[in-house]
């Protein structure tokens, strides 16, 4: 009998890991909560085309903020399956980048946008393109950075994604909503 409790005990340690399916709800919490908050930045950077004013940009402006939040609220509920935590920290990675992208580079090429529509100086101009190519390029980065923790997570267990539009990976590559606009 007591030759029986090393394998016993291997059993419990190695073949307790998570399901395929807490991968896959693993996943899919953290890449709706992603695709929420780039249609949050996507909405907002749509809004600088309205012409109903400023209020309609503030207010996307505040929305990113909330949708940060939800995914910070969410990454908060869940543990890294097993001892896997590359893809919950690539997805805190991001979710901090996402704050200082609403944080410190939006608002100053919002501060140039402003002024360039209101007294339309050459000067105001040049910063606003800047500052919007300085912006979209850390966007940018950020959104690689956790497209290749994503893509590395769903190789590493074999997960099936069903719908490429909500999730953000297809079979051929890796999907972001960004790739809509192409």
């Amino acid at each position: 009998m007591l030759k029986k409790w090393p394998l016993i005990s291997l059993l419990l340690v190695f073949g307790c890991g998570p399901s395929k399916e807490e991968l896959q709800r693993h996943h899919n919490q953290i890449m709706v909560a992603q695709h929420r908050l780039i249609n949050a930045f996507d909405q907002l950077d749509s809004s600088l085309l309205d012409s109903a004013g400023y209020r309609l940009l503030y207010w996307e402006y505040d929305s990113v903020k909330f949708f940060i939040q939800q995914l910070n609220n969410v990454l908060d509920t869940l543990q890294a399956p097993g001892n896997d935590q590359e893809f919950l920290k690539a997805a805190e990675q991001f979710s901090a980048a996402s704050l200082k992208l609403h944080e410190q580079y939006y608002p100053p090429f919002l501060d140039a946008f402003r002024k360039y529509h209101s007294i339309g100086a050459i000067e105001d101009s040049i910063t606003m393109i800047q500052q919007w190519n300085r912006l979209l390029h850390h966007k940018k980065e950020l959104i690689e950075n956790l497209k290749r923790a994503q893509a590395l997570f769903v190789s590493k267990y074999n997960l099936i994604i069903y719908n490429p539009n909500m999730n953000a990976i297809t079979v051929e590559r890796v999907y972001s909503p960004q790739d809509d606009d192409q």
